[in-house]
């Protein structure tokens, strides 16, 4: 684990947030919320994990659905540019 992934989550574990897990997918951070259910079929426990977001060192925890904004100014394409109508009288 990256050094600043260990120390997110010792600041996290010290504001009193537990069961939180990290998970590298493709050597990126990802954080889960982790606990166990009892299932009565089998009698035995079962873990479940629920996403949380994923980890950036420039700004900690991108929360599950925001997206980051690119790095580069893209040009607009023609269906992103505002339209504008002049009307001549």
């Amino acid at each position: 684990m990256e050094e600043w992934v260990a120390n997110w989550l010792g600041q996290q574990r010290q504001m009193g947030k537990k069961c939180l897990e990290i998970k590298y997918i493709q050597g990126k951070p990802y954080v889960y919320h982790s606990t166990s259910v009892y299932d009565r079929e089998t009698k035995k426990t079962r873990k479940v994990s629920r996403y949380l977001g994923r980890l950036t060192p420039d700004r900690g925890l991108l929360a599950r659905g925001s997206s980051r904004p690119s790095q580069e100014e893209r040009p607009m394409t023609a269906l992103q540019r505002p339209r504008f109508r002049i009307r001549i009288r």
